[in-house]
């Protein structure tokens, strides 16, 4: 699991009025959706590293992966 249900719990009450019901099949949905979402990454990170010449990944190949996805998903808008 990349995140703790529990976890997910607070932050999504965090956002809701106090006292909202949340059924329980919400947080596997959410799940999946970080999974989707860190395929996603790992797959942009791993082709930043193969596009560099370096012998090891880095914070620098994770940045440049995260940038690359944001502005993707800006000029979709």
């Amino acid at each position: 699991m990349i995140i703790s249900i529990r976890m997910m719990k607070k932050e999504l009450k965090k956002t809701l009025n106090e006292g909202t019901y949340i059924n329980a099949d919400t947080y596997p949905r959410m799940e999946r959706y970080m999974h989707y979402h860190l395929r996603k990454l790992t797959t942009a990170i791993s082709h930043e590293f193969e596009t560099s010449s370096d012998r090891k990944v880095t914070p620098t190949h994770v940045d440049r992966a995260i940038y690359k996805l944001i502005t993707e998903e800006l000029d979709d808008e």
